[in-house]
């Protein structure tokens, strides 16, 4: 059985930058491996306005993610996207949020973000490497 959208709230946009630093050095994802957090990513998660809402929603998905594949896009076989449904609230439509790392010696946070449809069915191409079902 699928495991079910999570509900959890989105941060205010003002406690982006603390929240986002609670998450430094390292967080342990499902796996067991930790997922390394430093500025240059904060800088570049937070490029596109309105993301910075979802800082929290980065340790969850990191930590509950309904499954992790290979990014489908062949230029960047180092990739890894875990992918996420949650709610804001219980009233919110549900969504998508994905978790870019990159793997070399270790794993780095890339991005994050809430993704529409169409992405999230180039996603499902990507190999899968770890599933909740399976679990």
């Amino acid at each position: 059985m699928p495991k079910r959208p999570g509900i959890v709230p989105l941060n205010p946009a003002s406690e982006a930058f603390a929240r986002y630093c609670e998450l430094m050095p390292t967080v342990t994802d499902v796996r067991g491996e930790e997922v390394a957090f430093d500025l240059g990513s904060y800088t570049h998660f937070t490029r596109r306005e309105g993301r910075e809402r979802y800082v929290v929603w980065i340790r969850e998905t990191l930590e509950n993610p309904n499954e992790i594949r290979h990014d489908f896009d062949r230029r960047h076989p180092e990739r890894e996207l875990y992918v996420r449904r949650l709610l804001p609230d219980e009233a919110a439509d549900e969504e998508t949020f994905i978790v870019v790392v990159t793997r070399r010696v270790g794993l780095y946070f890339w991005t994050a973000f809430s993704a529409e449809a169409w992405y999230v069915s180039k996603v499902e191409r990507g190999k899968l490497l770890w599933s909740a079902e399976d679990s």
